[in-house]
C-alpha cells in the first residue's frame, strides 16, 4: 500500500513539473520594460512556446532585403539589431521595420532613414555585433501594442552581468530547427546565463566583455536559431522591469548539448547607444501601414547569455484530467 502511494505522489510531482508555469508582473508605470500584460512562461517547454498577446511590445521583425531579423524598441525612433544583419551592402530603403503584433511582418509599419553598424565590427569573429537602426519617423509609444524596453542601467564591468545561471528570456520569429521553416508567430524560451569561464562558453565566445552566453547546459534543447539574429535577450530586474542584456549573434547550430548560444553584452555598448540616439533627432516622413510578407531567414544562427534579478512570481496550472486522475488514485485507498 505505501509503495502505491509513493508512486502516486511521484506521478504529482511530475504533473506538477510539466505544468509548473513562471508569471512575470512588470509594474505598469514603468517607464520603460513593461507591455500591456505580464508575460508567463512554461519552465518544461523544449524548445520554444508561443508567446502572449502584448507581453513583448518592444519585439519586432526586420525585413532586410530577402532576409529576416529580430530587433527592439529602445526608443521611440531607434531600433536595436545585430549588424551582422545589415552586413548585405544595404540602403535603409532595403530595410522595413515591422513592430506590435505576434505574427511575423504585420503591425505598425515603418520605414529606415539610418542605420548605424557599431564602427568596430568583425564580420569574421562576430564581436560588436550590435547596430541601431533609426526609423523615418517615431513610433507611438502610447499606443498599447507598443512599447520600449529598458536598457542595463550598469556599465559593462569585469563582474559579469548578469550573473550565471539567470533565467533569461529570448523571442524571435526564426527557425524552430536548423535548417527549419521559421515561424509565423512570435515564439519565446527560456534559457540561463552561462559563465564566461565554463568551458561551454569558453568553447564559442571570443570576448567575454563584449559577449555573454546562454542556453541549457550541458544538454541543449532551448536556444535561438536563425532568423532570429538581432533579437532581444532579457532579463527581469529588481524593479520589475525587462531589461535587453544581450542582442541574438550567433551559435554553433541550434540548441545543441554543450553550445550556448552567443550575444551581444549591450552593456558594452551603452555609450555608444546614447551618442547615436542623442545626435540624431527623428525625421518625420512616412505614414503608418499594415502589411504580411513572406521572407527567408539569416544563415546565421543565434542565442545569447546573460544574468538576471529573480523577481517573478509562480503560478500552477494543473489539467482537470490529470488532477481528476489524482483524485481517483488517492480514493482507491
Amino acid at each position: 500500500m505505501m509503495d502505491g502511494l509513493i508512486f502516486r505522489l511521484f506521478c504529482l510531482f511530475l504533473i506538477f513539473q510539466a505544468t509548473h508555469q513562471t508569471a512575470y508582473p512588470c509594474d505598469p508605470n514603468a517607464s520603460c520594460g513593461c507591455s500591456q500584460f505580464p508575460v508567463n512562461a512554461y519552465a518544461r517547454i523544449v524548445n520554444g512556446e508561443d508567446a502572449g498577446y502584448n507581453t513583448w511590445s518592444w519585439a519586432v521583425s526586420l525585413e532586410v532585403g530577402d532576409y529576416l531579423c529580430g530587433g527592439t524598441i529602445i526608443h521611440e525612433s531607434y531600433i536595436i539589431t545585430a549588424a551582422h544583419c545589415l552586413d548585405h551592402n544595404l540602403r535603409p530603403s532595403d530595410i522595413t521595420v515591422h513592430a506590435g503584433s505576434l505574427t511575423i511582418m504585420e503591425g505598425t509599419q515603418r520605414s529606415v532613414s539610418q542605420f548605424y553598424m557599431h564602427p568596430s565590427y568583425n564580420k569574421e569573429e562576430h564581436t560588436n555585433d550590435i547596430a541601431l537602426i533609426k526609423l523615418d519617423r517615431p513610433l507611438d509609444l502610447s499606443n498599447r501594442d507598443l512599447a520600449k524596453i529598458c536598457l542595463p542601467k550598469i556599465a559593462s564591468t569585469s563582474e559579469e552581468y548578469p550573473v550565471a545561471s539567470t533565467p533569461l528570456l529570448t523571442v524571435g520569429w526564426g527557425t524552430l530547427s536548423s535548417g527549419g521553416d521559421i515561424s509565423r508567430t512570435l515564439q519565446q524560451v527560456t534559457v540561463r546565463a552561462v559563465g564566461a569561464e565554463t568551458t561551454y562558453c569558453q568553447y564559442v565566445i571570443k570576448d567575454p566583455m563584449l559577449q555573454l552566453c546562454a542556453g541549457i547546459m550541458p544538454g541543449g534543447g532551448k536556444d535561438t536559431c536563425q532568423g532570429d539574429s538581432g533579437g532581444p535577450l532579457m532579463m527581469f530586474n529588481s524593479k520589475q522591469e525587462w531589461e535587453l542584456v544581450g542582442v541574438v549573434s550567433y551559435g554553433k547550430g541550434c540548441g545543441l548539448p554543450r553550445f550556448p548560444g552567443v550575444y551581444t553584452r549591450v552593456s558594452s555598448y551603452l555609450d555608444w547607444i546614447n551618442q547615436i540616439i542623442q545626435y540624431n533627432s527623428p525625421s518625420t516622413t512616412t505614414t503608418e501601414k499594415t502589411s504580411t510578407f513572406s521572407t527567408k531567414p539569416t544563415t546565421v544562427n543565434t542565442q545569447t547569455t546573460t544574468d538576471i534579478v529573480e523577481n517573478s512570481s509562480n503560478s500552477i496550472k494543473i489539467n482537470i484530467c490529470f488532477f481528476v486522475t489524482i483524485l481517483l488514485f488517492l480514493f482507491n485507498y
